[in-house]
Protein backbone atom coordinates (compact mmCIF):
# COMPACT_ATOMS: atom_id res chain seq x y z
CA UNK A 1 0.00 0.00 0.00
CA UNK A 2 1.21 3.30 -1.06
CA UNK A 3 1.93 5.84 1.79
CA UNK A 4 -0.45 8.17 1.01
CA UNK A 5 -3.06 5.80 0.91
CA UNK A 6 -2.06 4.54 4.19
CA UNK A 7 -2.15 7.95 5.42
CA UNK A 8 -5.76 8.53 3.85
CA UNK A 9 -6.55 5.33 5.80
CA UNK A 10 -5.53 6.22 8.98
CA UNK A 11 -6.84 10.07 9.43
CA UNK A 12 -10.22 8.96 8.01
CA UNK A 13 -10.15 5.68 10.54
CA UNK A 14 -8.84 7.54 13.40
CA UNK A 15 -9.09 11.24 13.21
CA UNK A 16 -12.27 11.59 11.18
CA UNK A 17 -10.67 14.02 8.81
CA UNK A 18 -12.23 13.64 5.11
CA UNK A 19 -9.78 13.08 2.36
CA UNK A 20 -11.45 15.36 -0.50
CA UNK A 21 -11.00 16.25 -3.39
CA UNK A 22 -12.89 19.28 -5.82
CA UNK A 23 -12.40 21.50 -9.23
CA UNK A 24 -10.30 24.52 -8.98
CA UNK A 25 -12.28 27.31 -8.09
CA UNK A 26 -14.08 25.03 -5.14
CA UNK A 27 -13.32 24.88 -1.35
CA UNK A 28 -14.63 21.41 0.99
CA UNK A 29 -15.81 22.09 4.57
CA UNK A 30 -16.83 19.63 7.18
CA UNK A 31 -16.12 21.24 9.90
CA UNK A 32 -19.50 20.57 11.28
CA UNK A 33 -20.81 17.79 9.37
CA UNK A 34 -19.79 14.26 8.20
CA UNK A 35 -21.27 15.35 4.89
CA UNK A 36 -19.64 18.98 4.25
CA UNK A 37 -20.39 22.01 1.88
CA UNK A 38 -18.61 22.78 -1.13
CA UNK A 39 -18.58 25.84 -1.99
CA UNK A 40 -17.94 26.80 -5.61
CA UNK A 41 -16.96 30.67 -6.53
CA UNK A 42 -17.94 31.72 -9.64
CA UNK A 43 -15.58 32.61 -12.13
CA UNK A 44 -12.79 30.57 -10.66
CA UNK A 45 -13.88 27.46 -11.53
CA UNK A 46 -14.03 26.59 -15.15
CA UNK A 47 -17.25 24.44 -16.19
CA UNK A 48 -18.48 22.69 -16.40
CA UNK A 49 -18.51 21.62 -12.85
CA UNK A 50 -18.16 17.69 -13.05
CA UNK A 51 -19.84 14.95 -11.02
CA UNK A 52 -16.26 13.08 -11.36
CA UNK A 53 -14.09 16.30 -9.88
CA UNK A 54 -15.74 15.80 -6.43
CA UNK A 55 -14.71 12.86 -4.52
CA UNK A 56 -15.24 11.69 -0.97
CA UNK A 57 -17.46 13.25 -0.09
CA UNK A 58 -20.10 13.36 -3.31
CA UNK A 59 -21.11 16.93 -3.66
CA UNK A 60 -24.41 16.38 -2.17
CA UNK A 61 -24.30 20.22 -0.09
CA UNK A 62 -23.28 22.62 -2.62
CA UNK A 63 -23.20 26.03 -3.04
CA UNK A 64 -22.42 28.74 -5.96
CA UNK A 65 -21.39 31.64 -4.38
CA UNK A 66 -20.29 35.11 -5.76
CA UNK A 67 -22.97 35.01 -8.60
CA UNK A 68 -23.15 38.00 -11.26
CA UNK A 69 -23.82 37.36 -14.58
CA UNK A 70 -24.98 33.55 -16.25
CA UNK A 71 -25.13 30.09 -15.38
CA UNK A 72 -25.43 28.70 -18.78
CA UNK A 73 -26.68 25.13 -19.12
CA UNK A 74 -23.22 23.85 -18.84
CA UNK A 75 -22.60 24.54 -15.62
CA UNK A 76 -23.13 21.40 -14.36
CA UNK A 77 -21.70 18.33 -15.78
CA UNK A 78 -22.35 14.08 -15.03
CA UNK A 79 -24.48 15.07 -12.30
CA UNK A 80 -26.87 12.57 -13.14
CA UNK A 81 -24.87 9.68 -11.95
CA UNK A 82 -25.70 11.05 -8.57
CA UNK A 83 -27.99 7.95 -7.56
CA UNK A 84 -30.48 8.04 -4.25
CA UNK A 85 -28.55 5.42 -2.63
CA UNK A 86 -25.20 7.88 -2.53
CA UNK A 87 -27.03 10.27 -0.28
CA UNK A 88 -26.28 10.65 3.04
CA UNK A 89 -30.03 10.70 4.89
CA UNK A 90 -29.00 12.80 7.81
CA UNK A 91 -29.11 16.14 5.37
CA UNK A 92 -31.04 17.01 2.30
CA UNK A 93 -29.46 17.20 -1.36
CA UNK A 94 -29.47 20.90 -1.39
CA UNK A 95 -27.54 23.58 -4.28
CA UNK A 96 -28.10 27.00 -3.09
CA UNK A 97 -27.03 30.03 -5.49
CA UNK A 98 -25.60 33.02 -3.49
CA UNK A 99 -25.25 36.56 -6.17
CA UNK A 100 -22.05 39.23 -4.79
CA UNK A 101 -23.40 42.17 -3.81
CA UNK A 102 -25.87 43.74 -7.23
CA UNK A 103 -24.83 40.80 -8.56
CA UNK A 104 -27.15 39.82 -11.58
CA UNK A 105 -28.63 36.00 -12.42
CA UNK A 106 -29.61 35.05 -15.17
CA UNK A 107 -30.64 31.16 -15.38
CA UNK A 108 -30.44 28.88 -18.48
CA UNK A 109 -33.95 26.89 -19.13
CA UNK A 110 -31.53 23.13 -18.91
CA UNK A 111 -29.42 24.21 -15.96
CA UNK A 112 -30.89 21.64 -14.25
CA UNK A 113 -31.16 18.90 -16.71
CA UNK A 114 -28.73 16.46 -14.81
CA UNK A 115 -29.84 17.90 -10.92
CA UNK A 116 -32.96 15.81 -10.61
CA UNK A 117 -31.14 14.58 -6.93
CA UNK A 118 -31.70 17.64 -5.70
CA UNK A 119 -34.38 18.04 -3.12
CA UNK A 120 -33.73 21.38 -1.94
CA UNK A 121 -33.15 24.39 -3.69
CA UNK A 122 -32.24 28.20 -2.90
CA UNK A 123 -31.49 31.55 -4.42
CA UNK A 124 -29.92 34.57 -2.56
CA UNK A 125 -29.53 38.25 -3.05
CA UNK A 126 -29.76 37.53 -6.60
CA UNK A 127 -31.30 40.14 -9.10
CA UNK A 128 -32.72 38.00 -11.33
CA UNK A 129 -32.98 38.65 -14.74
CA UNK A 130 -34.85 36.06 -15.78
CA UNK A 131 -36.59 32.80 -15.10
CA UNK A 132 -37.35 30.33 -18.19
CA UNK A 133 -40.48 28.76 -18.64
CA UNK A 134 -40.63 25.37 -16.73
CA UNK A 135 -36.90 26.39 -15.45
CA UNK A 136 -37.34 23.54 -12.60
CA UNK A 137 -38.71 21.17 -14.36
CA UNK A 138 -35.75 18.81 -14.94
CA UNK A 139 -35.87 18.97 -10.89
CA UNK A 140 -38.96 17.23 -11.15
CA UNK A 141 -39.54 17.25 -6.93
CA UNK A 142 -38.34 19.35 -4.19
CA UNK A 143 -38.65 19.05 -0.96
CA UNK A 144 -38.23 23.63 -0.41
CA UNK A 145 -37.40 26.14 -3.22
CA UNK A 146 -36.68 29.80 -1.69
CA UNK A 147 -36.12 32.46 -3.27
CA UNK A 148 -34.88 35.30 -0.70
CA UNK A 149 -33.04 38.96 -0.96
CA UNK A 150 -32.59 40.55 -4.60
CA UNK A 151 -35.62 41.48 -6.61
CA UNK A 152 -37.12 39.73 -9.75
CA UNK A 153 -36.91 41.70 -12.94
CA UNK A 154 -39.76 39.31 -14.49
CA UNK A 155 -41.92 36.48 -13.22
CA UNK A 156 -44.23 34.07 -15.21
CA UNK A 157 -46.59 32.48 -14.69
CA UNK A 158 -45.29 28.74 -16.02
CA UNK A 159 -41.98 29.10 -14.05
CA UNK A 160 -42.57 25.73 -11.70
CA UNK A 161 -44.39 24.07 -14.88
CA UNK A 162 -43.28 20.71 -14.13
CA UNK A 163 -41.78 20.58 -10.95
CA UNK A 164 -44.08 19.88 -7.86
CA UNK A 165 -42.74 20.50 -4.21
CA UNK A 166 -43.85 18.44 -1.41
CA UNK A 167 -42.90 16.54 0.86
CA UNK A 168 -39.68 14.43 0.89
CA UNK A 169 -38.14 11.80 2.96
CA UNK A 170 -35.11 14.24 4.62
CA UNK A 171 -34.51 15.14 7.97
CA UNK A 172 -36.94 17.98 7.96
CA UNK A 173 -39.45 17.35 5.22
CA UNK A 174 -41.75 20.70 4.83
CA UNK A 175 -42.88 21.05 1.36
CA UNK A 176 -42.50 24.50 1.59
CA UNK A 177 -42.18 27.21 -1.51
CA UNK A 178 -40.87 30.87 -0.04
CA UNK A 179 -40.14 34.26 -1.69
CA UNK A 180 -38.98 36.29 0.61
CA UNK A 181 -37.49 40.04 0.89
CA UNK A 182 -37.37 40.34 -2.91
CA UNK A 183 -38.46 42.95 -5.14
CA UNK A 184 -40.68 41.52 -7.28
CA UNK A 185 -41.70 43.05 -10.50
CA UNK A 186 -45.47 44.21 -11.15
CA UNK A 187 -45.80 44.12 -7.36
CA UNK A 188 -47.77 40.68 -7.54
CA UNK A 189 -47.41 36.90 -7.88
CA UNK A 190 -48.97 36.44 -11.40
CA UNK A 191 -52.20 33.81 -11.22
CA UNK A 192 -51.85 30.90 -12.31
CA UNK A 193 -48.05 30.09 -10.91
CA UNK A 194 -49.17 28.09 -8.27
CA UNK A 195 -51.21 25.79 -10.61
CA UNK A 196 -50.83 22.30 -10.10
CA UNK A 197 -48.92 22.74 -6.73
CA UNK A 198 -51.72 20.27 -5.37
CA UNK A 199 -48.80 18.95 -2.84
CA UNK A 200 -47.11 22.14 -1.14
CA UNK A 201 -47.81 22.47 2.59
CA UNK A 202 -46.55 25.81 2.96
CA UNK A 203 -46.40 29.25 1.02
CA UNK A 204 -44.54 32.14 1.92
CA UNK A 205 -44.53 35.75 -0.13
CA UNK A 206 -43.02 38.06 2.79
CA UNK A 207 -41.72 41.46 2.36
CA UNK A 208 -42.14 41.39 -1.17
CA UNK A 209 -44.01 44.69 -2.42
CA UNK A 210 -47.08 43.10 -2.95
CA UNK A 211 -50.11 45.38 -3.68
CA UNK A 212 -52.68 42.42 -4.19
CA UNK A 213 -52.98 39.16 -4.38
CA UNK A 214 -55.56 37.40 -7.00
CA UNK A 215 -58.37 35.64 -5.19
CA UNK A 216 -57.78 32.59 -7.32
CA UNK A 217 -54.36 32.48 -6.67
CA UNK A 218 -53.93 29.93 -4.12
CA UNK A 219 -57.12 27.92 -5.70
CA UNK A 220 -55.50 24.53 -6.11
CA UNK A 221 -53.27 24.32 -3.45
CA UNK A 222 -56.12 22.59 -1.63
CA UNK A 223 -53.44 20.44 0.78
CA UNK A 224 -51.83 23.89 1.75
CA UNK A 225 -51.60 24.19 6.00
CA UNK A 226 -49.40 27.37 6.06
CA UNK A 227 -49.66 30.65 4.31
CA UNK A 228 -47.76 33.72 4.84
CA UNK A 229 -48.10 37.45 3.40
CA UNK A 230 -46.46 39.09 5.85
CA UNK A 231 -44.95 42.77 5.49
CA UNK A 232 -46.47 43.52 2.56
CA UNK A 233 -47.93 46.83 3.34
CA UNK A 234 -48.98 47.55 0.32
CA UNK A 235 -52.16 45.10 0.97
CA UNK A 236 -54.96 46.37 3.07
CA UNK A 237 -56.84 43.47 3.09
CA UNK A 238 -57.64 39.70 1.43
CA UNK A 239 -60.98 38.28 0.31
CA UNK A 240 -63.03 35.47 1.56
CA UNK A 241 -62.26 33.51 -1.87
CA UNK A 242 -58.40 33.81 -1.44
CA UNK A 243 -58.89 30.97 1.23
CA UNK A 244 -61.97 29.45 0.81
CA UNK A 245 -60.92 26.19 -1.07
CA UNK A 246 -58.03 25.78 1.72
CA UNK A 247 -59.96 23.86 4.33
CA UNK A 248 -56.77 22.51 5.77
CA UNK A 249 -55.09 25.79 6.38
CA UNK A 250 -54.56 26.13 10.18
CA UNK A 251 -52.17 28.61 10.31
CA UNK A 252 -52.14 32.40 8.35
CA UNK A 253 -49.77 35.20 9.31
CA UNK A 254 -50.63 38.71 8.15
CA UNK A 255 -48.02 40.18 10.23
CA UNK A 256 -47.25 43.57 8.92
CA UNK A 257 -50.31 44.41 6.76
CA UNK A 258 -51.59 47.90 7.69
CA UNK A 259 -55.46 46.28 7.35
CA UNK A 260 -58.55 48.55 6.52
CA UNK A 261 -60.68 47.92 9.13
CA UNK A 262 -64.10 47.37 8.67
CA UNK A 263 -66.72 44.89 10.24
CA UNK A 264 -66.93 43.88 6.51
CA UNK A 265 -63.15 43.27 6.07
CA UNK A 266 -62.53 41.51 9.17
CA UNK A 267 -64.85 38.75 7.89
CA UNK A 268 -61.42 36.88 8.76
CA UNK A 269 -61.67 36.71 12.56
CA UNK A 270 -64.67 34.81 12.69
CA UNK A 271 -63.55 32.95 9.58
CA UNK A 272 -60.45 31.85 11.61
CA UNK A 273 -62.56 31.21 15.19
CA UNK A 274 -64.60 28.90 13.30
CA UNK A 275 -62.26 26.58 11.37
CA UNK A 276 -59.43 26.86 13.90
CA UNK A 277 -57.04 28.71 11.86
CA UNK A 278 -54.15 30.63 13.77
CA UNK A 279 -53.12 34.31 13.12
CA UNK A 280 -49.69 33.88 14.78
CA UNK A 281 -49.33 37.99 14.91
CA UNK A 282 -52.73 38.74 14.76
CA UNK A 283 -53.93 41.52 12.41
CA UNK A 284 -53.48 45.21 13.11
CA UNK A 285 -55.49 48.11 11.54
CA UNK A 286 -54.14 50.76 9.38
CA UNK A 287 -57.26 52.88 9.02
CA UNK A 288 -59.48 54.14 10.46
CA UNK A 289 -57.29 57.05 12.38
CA UNK A 290 -58.40 56.26 15.58
CA UNK A 291 -57.55 52.30 15.20
CA UNK A 292 -54.31 52.86 13.66
CA UNK A 293 -51.78 50.40 14.93
CA UNK A 294 -54.50 49.16 17.50
CA UNK A 295 -55.26 45.29 17.47
CA UNK A 296 -58.09 44.38 14.87
CA UNK A 297 -60.16 42.51 17.38
CA UNK A 298 -60.50 45.65 19.41
CA UNK A 299 -61.89 47.78 16.39
CA UNK A 300 -64.55 44.46 16.44
CA UNK A 301 -65.40 44.49 19.77
CA UNK A 302 -66.07 47.90 19.26
CA UNK A 303 -67.73 48.90 16.36
CA UNK A 304 -69.24 45.70 15.15
CA UNK A 305 -72.57 44.06 15.97
CA UNK A 306 -71.60 40.32 17.57
CA UNK A 307 -74.87 39.95 19.05
CA UNK A 308 -76.62 38.45 16.18
CA UNK A 309 -74.76 34.90 16.81
CA UNK A 310 -78.68 33.98 18.28
CA UNK A 311 -80.36 35.66 15.32
CA UNK A 312 -84.11 35.22 16.53
CA UNK A 313 -82.88 32.87 19.23
CA UNK A 314 -83.30 33.82 22.73
CA UNK A 315 -79.89 32.68 24.20
CA UNK A 316 -76.48 34.45 25.03
CA UNK A 317 -74.07 35.89 22.62
CA UNK A 318 -70.55 34.17 23.52
CA UNK A 319 -68.54 35.16 20.72
CA UNK A 320 -69.14 36.28 16.62
CA UNK A 321 -70.26 32.78 15.94
CA UNK A 322 -70.74 31.41 19.18
CA UNK A 323 -74.86 31.26 20.65
CA UNK A 324 -76.08 29.70 24.24
CA UNK A 325 -80.04 29.33 23.41
CA UNK A 326 -82.02 29.45 26.64
CA UNK A 327 -82.89 26.07 25.89
CA UNK A 328 -79.03 24.56 26.33
CA UNK A 329 -78.58 26.92 28.84
CA UNK A 330 -81.82 25.51 31.14
CA UNK A 331 -80.02 21.55 29.64
CA UNK A 332 -76.80 22.34 31.08
CA UNK A 333 -78.28 23.48 34.11
CA UNK A 334 -80.95 20.54 34.66
CA UNK A 335 -77.20 18.49 33.98
CA UNK A 336 -75.76 20.20 36.22
CA UNK A 337 -78.22 19.59 39.34
CA UNK A 338 -78.73 15.92 38.70
CA UNK A 339 -75.07 15.47 38.85
CA UNK A 340 -74.88 17.00 41.74
CA UNK A 341 -77.58 14.68 42.80
CA UNK A 342 -76.41 11.77 41.75
CA UNK A 343 -72.97 12.62 43.60
CA UNK A 344 -74.79 13.24 46.83
CA UNK A 345 -76.70 10.11 46.64
CA UNK A 346 -73.32 8.47 46.09
CA UNK A 347 -72.34 9.57 49.09
CA UNK A 348 -74.85 8.62 51.15
CA UNK A 349 -74.79 5.38 50.00
CA UNK A 350 -71.18 4.79 50.80
CA UNK A 351 -71.59 5.79 53.94
CA UNK A 352 -74.82 4.00 54.92
CA UNK A 353 -73.09 0.76 53.62
CA UNK A 354 -69.78 1.45 56.11
CA UNK A 355 -72.22 1.95 58.92
CA UNK A 356 -74.06 -1.56 57.88
CA UNK A 357 -70.19 -2.86 57.83
CA UNK A 358 -69.11 -1.52 60.96
CA UNK A 359 -72.13 -3.16 62.84
CA UNK A 360 -72.57 -6.09 61.18
CA UNK A 361 -68.43 -6.73 62.45
CA UNK A 362 -69.11 -5.87 65.82
CA UNK A 363 -72.47 -7.99 65.88
CA UNK A 364 -70.35 -10.64 64.75
CA UNK A 365 -68.25 -9.88 67.21
CA UNK A 366 -70.61 -10.48 70.44
CA UNK A 367 -71.48 -13.40 68.74
CA UNK A 368 -68.25 -15.05 68.96
CA UNK A 369 -67.69 -13.44 72.70
CA UNK A 370 -70.74 -15.03 73.82
CA UNK A 371 -70.30 -18.50 72.68
CA UNK A 372 -66.63 -18.63 73.81
CA UNK A 373 -68.13 -17.79 76.85
CA UNK A 374 -70.30 -20.76 76.79
CA UNK A 375 -68.06 -22.90 75.32
CA UNK A 376 -65.65 -22.17 78.36
CA UNK A 377 -68.42 -22.87 81.09
CA UNK A 378 -69.20 -26.08 79.68
CA UNK A 379 -65.34 -26.92 79.94
CA UNK A 380 -65.15 -25.67 83.33
CA UNK A 381 -68.29 -27.41 84.51
CA UNK A 382 -67.45 -30.59 83.06
CA UNK A 383 -65.11 -31.60 86.19
CA UNK A 384 -67.91 -30.69 88.71
CA UNK A 385 -70.68 -32.82 86.79
CA UNK A 386 -72.51 -29.72 85.51
CA UNK A 387 -74.91 -30.81 82.80
CA UNK A 388 -75.26 -28.93 79.37
CA UNK A 389 -78.88 -27.45 78.87
CA UNK A 390 -81.71 -29.43 78.33
CA UNK A 391 -83.22 -30.02 74.59
CA UNK A 392 -86.48 -28.87 73.80
CA UNK A 393 -87.60 -32.64 73.52
CA UNK A 394 -86.80 -33.55 76.90
CA UNK A 395 -87.90 -30.80 78.56
CA UNK A 396 -91.48 -31.55 77.26
CA UNK A 397 -91.36 -35.00 78.29
CA UNK A 398 -91.43 -33.73 81.91
CA UNK A 399 -94.58 -33.41 84.38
Amino acid sequence: MKIVEVFVYLCTTYIGYVYSAQPTGCTYDSTDASTGIYTCTFGSYTAPLTFTGFTDPYPQRLIINAVSGTLPTNTFSGFSSFAANLIDLDYAASLQVICSSGGTLTISQALFSSMSYLQELKISNCDIQSLPSSVFSNLVTLNSLWIEGGSMNTLASNILTGLSIEKLDVPVPTAEFVIKNTVVSGNQIPVGMLDGQTLVKSIRFDNIGLTSVDDALFAQNTALTSLSLADNAGITKIETALISTLEGLSSLDLDGIPFECTCDNLWILTHATTNGIALPSGIICGTPAEYQNKKASKYYDEMCDTANACGDLPGITLGPTICMTIIEIVSYCILAVTMVIAIVALVIICYVRRKLVIAKENLEKKRNSSWARVQNALKKGGASGQKPPLRSSQVDGWV
